[in-house]
């Protein structure tokens, strides 16, 4: 017996058997949550009213699942889920509001829910606004209330010119300045960027983004933005004006 137990013992040392905790190993983790549809186009609205549209949060769990938060690509748009908890193969209604404000052409929508164990869903809506120029909206600012959570507040004490421009252009004139549902504005002469960054265009799609004209952006943050701007690559040739 003692040397069946030392010849054991050496097989331990050289054989590598697997731990094994006794419980099953556990399966990989599915997908709980979807957004249905996951792509929804609302074709050409009027800019003038915000629009409502509805979709549904999915559960496509065996297991109830709890939705831990919702969000939207910018601050304009508004979530409300009809319940937080879902049944195993349940689903609610999920309501949007978009106030298209300020926005003009293709707008596009990132719409996310996050579930409690850690899972992700998305979807995209698309929409194009009409009536660009926003008559009868003279009295909002892009840069107070919902809008500004994405126009104003977030370019607070930045610096540098690229950072700034992600912070508050971006989401309007693309990346880089290449152009959104905004006309780009890389590679433009410094004169028109001074000028329309400080004193705006006259529409509500580009007020004056100097703090001294009820902006958001030093004289100091604006010239970095100016000169950041003035070195990208020019896009196709546009014009500011109104």
């Amino acid at each position: 017996m003692p040397a069946i137990r030392t010849l054991l013992a050496l097989l331990a040392l050289i054989l590598p058997f697997p731990a094994h905790s006794g419980a099953a190993d556990a399966p990989p983790r599915s997908r709980i949550l979807l957004i249905d549809p996951p792509l929804l186009d609302l074709g050409t609205v009027e800019g003038r009213t915000p629009i409502e549209t509805m979709l549904l949060l999915r559960n496509l769990s065996e297991a109830p699942a709890a939705i831990a938060r919702l969000s939207s690509s910018c601050g304009c748009t508004e979530l409300r889920a009809e319940a937080m908890v879902l049944p195993p193969g349940g689903f609610t209604p999920l309501h949007v509001t978009i106030d298209p404000f300020a926005k003009q052409g293709m707008v596009r929508k990132q719409i996310t829910a996050y579930d409690s164990e850690g899972g992700v869903a998305r979807a995209t809506i698309l929409l194009r606004v009409r009536n660009p120029e926003h008559s009868g909206m003279e009295g909002r600012s892009i840069f107070q209330g919902k809008c500004g959570r994405c126009h104003a507040q977030p370019a607070a004490g930045l610096r540098a010119g690229a950072a700034i421009y992600r912070a508050v252009c971006s989401m309007c004139h693309g990346a880089n300045g290449s152009g959104g549902y905004a006309p780009p504005i890389a590679g433009l002469p410094r004169s028109v960027l001074l000028q329309t960054l400080r004193h705006g265009t006259g529409s509500a799609a580009m007020p004056p983004f100097a703090r001294s004209h009820g902006g958001p952006l030093t004289d100091g943050q604006i010239r970095a933005l100016v000169r950041w701007l003035h070195r990208r690559p020019a896009r196709t040739a546009i014009s500011l004006e109104k």
